[in-house]
């Protein structure tokens, strides 16, 4: 059964820490880096929801300013976090992109 890179995406699903048995990395620095991959991923996506339920509260706020400046980022769909367009190598976002760190 000759092995093609093309046969690891399973089901159509186009997602950077999918893996199939026959496609999990075989070394424990390769596994770590899959498990740290689907971490961070779970970590954004929390953050994420953080983000916008604090978005959604502040648009009750008894603060004129605060329901003024929620309402302004909703309607940009805009949340206060780094743009990832904009780092250079040796930079890694984490944390729903509101941290940036130096690697390697």
């Amino acid at each position: 059964n000759n092995h093609n890179d093309d046969d690891d995406n399973d089901g159509g699903a186009d997602t950077p820490f999918l893996c199939t048995p026959q496609s999990f990395p075989p070394t424990p620095a390769s596994r770590n880096i899959v498990m740290a991959r689907g971490s961070r991923f779970a970590e954004d996506v929390v953050f994420l929801a953080r983000d916008k339920l604090r978005l959604e509260g502040s648009l009750d706020s008894s603060n004129e300013r605060t329901r003024a400046m929620a309402q302004a980022l909703r309607e940009a769909s805009r949340l206060a976090v780094f743009n990832a367009a904009d780092l250079g190598n040796g930079v890694a976002l984490m944390c729903g992109q509101h941290v940036a760190q130096k690697v390697g």
